[in-house]
């Protein structure tokens, strides 16, 4: 079922050729993988802070929706349509001046 609406979600945004980069990366991908070894306990945490303006913060379905309805579909990168398009519910959103500006 996840699937027919994956599909639906994609040809509804993005039309065809959304549907047909869908099928191409589900059924062709290349894959790697880099495995690192960090060594935690010695690890240092730079001094840096964070401009004043900018929040990362666990996102809310309503802030996306609210942020979706104030801009154009077809503008916003997939990113943004990630719950609807593969049911995803925990995401993290960065705000710039209180604006959301990415979402992870």
């Amino acid at each position: 079922m996840r699937r027919f609406q994956t599909v639906f979600a994609t040809v509804r945004l993005y039309g065809v050729p959304g549907l047909w980069d869908l099928l191409r990366w589900n059924v062709f991908s290349l894959v790697t993988c880099v495995r690192l070894r960090v060594d935690l306990g010695s690890w240092q945490v730079p001094d840096s802070e964070l401009p004043s303006v900018l929040r990362i913060e666990r996102g809310r379905l309503e802030d996306l929706q609210r942020f979706r309805a104030q801009m154009e579909p077809a503008a916003l990168p997939a990113d943004f349509l990630l719950d609807q398009i593969y049911g995803l519910s925990q995401f993290y959103l960065g705000f710039w001046e209180d604006e959301i500006a990415g979402i992870q």
